[in-house]
């Protein structure tokens, strides 16, 4: 694999990481939260269910996305949005306002691993491919494992 092959798979794995990491680290201070600001479980659950409804909602778009505005543009605007809305969520009072920032992070996540799909398959040799996708859904268990420790 040439150098910039490698360096392009280490950002994607880096953005696996990083997204999972975003992912998770809610669940990881929502017991916190929940007795600090006295919110529900059910309340909670909303705000867990915003962001699982936008993603799961927006993956296919997400593809169209990258297809139309290409992977590189589509990772870097994705990463930039999840980015901003996971460190904003400390200025949101109030349930309303968690949910739609959870939902509108959901949206920026969406389109990670279908534009990871196309700039592998732009870039990188059919034999590579699923070596590659392979590296990069590892940073989900990175990301996962690391963010409770953090």
């Amino acid at each position: 694999m040439k150098p910039a092959h490698v360096w392009m798979v280490a950002l994607m794995f880096g953005f696996s990481v990083a997204s999972y990491f975003e992912r998770t680290i809610l669940s990881v201070a929502a017991p916190l939260m929940m007795k600090e600001f006295d919110l529900s479980p059910t309340s909670m659950g909303m705000v867990f269910s915003s962001f699982q409804l936008s993603y799961t909602l927006l993956m296919t778009p997400g593809g169209r996305w990258s297809d139309r505005f290409g992977p590189r543009n589509t990772l870097g605007v994705g990463c930039f949005g999840a980015a901003l809305f996971t460190s904003l969520l400390p200025l949101a009072r109030g349930i309303p306002v968690l949910a739609a920032m959870r939902f509108i992070f959901g949206i920026f996540t969406a389109p990670l691993y279908p534009a990871c799909g196309h700039m592998t398959s732009l870039h990188l040799p059919a034999s590579q491919h699923t070596r590659v996708f392979g590296i990069v859904n590892a940073g989900a268990g990175v990301g996962g494992a690391i963010s409770p420790l953090l």
